[in-house]
């Protein structure tokens, strides 16, 4: 896919306004990564926070779930699956005693709508390594295509079907089909389950602009380059409002409709979404696409800032180019920049410090098993230093920026999930300081194929 750069004004929507939404964001101290807006094939916006940049690989989340379900679009095009099949028909070798009768009546469509029989236990803290046994293991509790409930291990049993039909990766599949054809997603890639398959409810990783290639080929229901590679219907009823996924009458992102595994959105569009703010929205009206990768984890907030910041620009886009504004567009690149991952914004010292500083502080029984820990600053660079049960640990951290290193921990995946990858450790930002005279804080972020924060 070829990307043309425009200015903001050739789109409709003046570079201020943009600008005005990146200073948004900021100041409510969210964790972005990138953004990228589009109309049509144009790019009139794109930014990276140091250290991402354009060819960095994210971790999609859950946007995964919505590159299965165009995969399942091109196995019922292909004609090797009906969506009104029992799913239970495909995995006779992953079911083990007599399976439910309920659960015989649930097909790959109530599964695409995520209108199914289980509520299946989150396999991070089960012993069950295999995922579809695990599934058809669950007990049912009520009849499937009755209510929309998010089930993300049925996204997974979506890609093994997949993988099951196609003898191929979700990720070489797709590539085969689509990707190829577009030119983009040639680095892109799928952690896997400790079974061998692919992670398809969380485990692509692909650069920005692989992802909004996608987003563009979604949006043009499976059209690209005068080809028509998947039917169009499967996409016009796959991002309609399918569902009633509104759980407490709130009016949020998530609550707009559910299709088949993309999710409806005000604006009259439609979105992909994932854990900790990887979103892609698309308005069909205006022709525009917006996606971003960030870390929130810990904001629950911050994904209504995002959408709600996006709305406001789908308002104000005019379908006719505005007149360019010269100096509004430098300074909006010069913003941009100067861009980098936010860290916190704390001072060196206290009143307290020469009390504080230096001491080993020896603690009580805990739950991170921590039993000594002290803090040494040297002007604008810190270091915690620690002991637990495996051992001294350091980190490192600066007052007022990142410093990144690794995080001195080991004990988590890589490739795989689940499993424990020995000598393996999270690439990770950390900044901290004095938060008031008597509170200091550190804020370690960890950026890898994983996401995540440590105050």
């Amino acid at each position: 896919m070829k990307f043309n750069q425009i200015t903001p004004e050739q789109a409709g929507i003046s570079s201020k306004d943009i600008l005005n939404f990146m200073k948004f964001l900021n100041d409510r101290g969210l964790r972005m990564h990138a953004f990228l807006m589009m109309k049509g094939n144009d790019i009139f916006y794109e930014a990276y926070y140091k250290p991402f940049h354009k060819d960095y690989l994210h971790r999609m989340y859950s946007q995964t779930k919505s590159y299965v379900s165009i995969a399942i679009g091109l196995l019922e095009q292909d004609g090797l699956i009906s969506l009104d099949d029992p799913i239970y028909k495909y995995f006779p070798d992953k079911i083990h005693g007599e399976l439910d009768d309920v659960f015989k009546t649930q097909t790959i469509r109530n599964m695409l709508m995520m209108c199914t029989c289980v509520r299946p236990p989150v396999w991070f803290y089960t012993e069950c390594m295999d995922r579809v046994e695990e599934y058809f293991a669950t007990k049912p509790f009520r009849k499937p295509g009755i209510a929309y409930e998010y089930d993300s291990a049925g996204s997974q049993v979506l890609c093994e079907l997949v993988e099951r039909i196609t003898g191929k990766k979700l990720i070489d599949f797709l590539r085969d089909r689509i990707f190829n054809k577009m030119g983009t997603f040639k680095d892109a890639y799928i952690l896997e389950t400790p079974t061998g398959s692919s992670w398809g409810d969380s485990g692509l990783l692909c650069t920005l602009r692989d992802n909004a290639s996608f987003a563009r080929f979604v949006m043009d229901y499976g059209k690209y380059d005068g080809e028509q590679i998947l039917n169009e219907n499967y996409l016009k009823v796959a991002t309609s409002r399918l569902v009633d996924n509104s759980m407490d009458g709130h009016d949020i992102v998530e609550s707009q409709g559910y299709g088949y595994q993309i999710w409806r959105c005000s604006r009259n569009g439609f979105a992909f979404l994932g854990m900790a703010n990887q979103l892609t929205f698309m308005f069909k009206d205006s022709d525009t696409i917006f996606t971003c990768f960030a870390s929130d984890m810990q904001f629950p907030q911050a994904r209504e800032h995002i959408a709600g910041g996006i709305y406001q620009l789908v308002d104000k886009l005019s379908m006719n180019p505005l007149k360019e504004d010269k100096a509004s567009y430098e300074e909006l690149m010069e913003y941009t920049n100067k861009l980098e991952l936010i860290h916190s914004n704390r001072k060196a010292s206290s009143p307290l410090s020469k009390l504080v500083e230096n001491k080993t502080y020896v603690c009580e029984p805990n739950q991170m098993n921590l039993k000594e820990f002290s803090i040494s600053i040297n002007g604008d660079k810190g270091v915690f230093k620690y002991v637990n049960a495996t051992g001294y640990k350091e980190i490192e951290f600066g007052i007022g920026y990142n410093v990144f290193t690794t995080f001195p921990e080991e004990g988590y995946s890589n490739m795989v999930g689940k499993l424990v990858t020995k000598g393996y450790y999270y690439k990770c930002a950390n900044s901290g300081g004095y938060t008031s005279d008597n509170r200091f804080k550190i804020d370690v972020q960890a950026i890898d194929k994983y996401f995540g924060n440590l105050f």
